[in-house]
């Protein structure tokens, strides 16, 4: 981080003090967490077709059916 600004400072914006840190589409892991690595990087971001809530389910698993948590909407997607 000392040579690239811009990256520093976006991780100190997010409240990132502890190294490392890491930025994974937007969620912050601060420490080496492997598990939550590797959650974070083998999982599929999916929007909610009925309120548009981001969720996050297992890449590759083929055609899921889904329950947002939010609104609660049901549709069925591909992973």
């Amino acid at each position: 981080m000392s040579a690239d600004a811009q990256a520093r400072e976006e991780l100190m914006r997010l409240g990132a003090s502890g190294v490392p840190a890491i930025l994974v589409d937007r969620e912050l892991v601060v420490g080496f967490d492997r598990d939550r690595l590797r959650a974070l990087l083998h999982d599929a971001i999916v929007a909610c077709e009925h309120c548009g809530a981001q969720l996050r389910l297992p890449a590759a698993k083929g055609t899921l059916r889904v329950t947002c948590p939010k609104c609660g909407g049901r549709f069925t997607c591909r992973t």
